[in-house]
């Protein structure tokens, strides 16, 4: 068994304006998608590699959809360094 990290999780995320719009566009699976990514934000220590294929292959997803998800609706953002991070993960990690 290997360590579990917990993360705070809102209970009406769902209805946050962003994701209803991902959902909206891309479907539920969006929003499970969303939710491994920033799984792998915590897992990581806030920021992943911008490596979209390997995000979508991780996820047995396509590309378009990942890509659209971390770029488009405002829920990531990629810094400097070129990695995905989240406000919100990077504000409870600060935590």
């Amino acid at each position: 068994m290997t360590d579990s990290f917990y993360f705070s999780h809102d209970c009406d995320a769902q209805h946050d304006p962003k994701i209803e719009k991902m959902v909206r566009q891309q479907g539920w699976e969006a929003y499970g998608l969303f939710w491994a990514i920033v799984e792998n934000l915590y897992r990581q220590g806030g920021g992943i590699e911008s490596d979209f294929e390997q995000i979508a292959y991780t996820f047995r997803s396509e590309i378009v959809k990942v890509k659209r998800i971390i770029t488009d609706y405002e829920l990531f953002f990629i810094d400097k360094s070129g990695s995905i991070r989240s406000r919100s993960v990077d504000s409870r990690l600060a935590e």
